[in-house]
């Protein structure tokens, strides 16, 4: 699968790559909204869920976040949570009063005692298998919610 440069990534979309059946059954396939500050860290992110046969669109600021959100496009929203200006749970506040979906945080420190209904906590460096996992969880957040 072909990338966009490095320097290119602050509002790179991945193509979900073609699964085979057996794959489709197992999980849903989510479109989710990544947004994230370092550069590095967000085309890996956007490789892991394309890996995973997730479809993303990859922005590097909460600004370009809100600009880039439009209701119905993304079922995740999946945030680091030290963004400048505008922190990762504030951006998930004000994007989900416009559309609640579930929420992937991404941080470096430690995950909160309590979270937000919704919300799934990710504690940088995560593992494949913890980004799979948080979003199987997410996936069962958007079934609860389609009931």
């Amino acid at each position: 699968m072909k990338t966009a440069p490095s320097h290119q990534l602050t509002d790179a979309i991945f193509p979900v790559p073609e699964a085979d059946s057996s794959q489709e059954k197992l999980a849903r396939k989510l479109r989710i909204l990544v947004v994230e500050d370092d550069v590095e860290s967000l085309r890996l992110s956007q490789e892991l869920l394309a890996l995973m046969g997730h479809w993303s669109a990859g922005v590097s600021s909460a600004e370009a976040a809100i600009a880039r959100f439009s209701e119905g496009a993304f079922d995740v929203l999946m945030l680091d949570v030290n963004l400048p200006a505008l922190s990762g749970v504030d951006l998930a506040e004000k994007l989900c009063r416009l559309e609640r979906l579930p929420v992937i945080f991404a941080t470096g420190g430690a995950p909160p005692r309590a979270g937000s209904p919704g919300s799934i906590w990710l504690q940088k460096p995560y593992s494949i298998a913890q980004l799979e996992e948080a979003t199987a969880r997410a996936a069962g957040l958007l079934r609860c919610a389609d009931a």
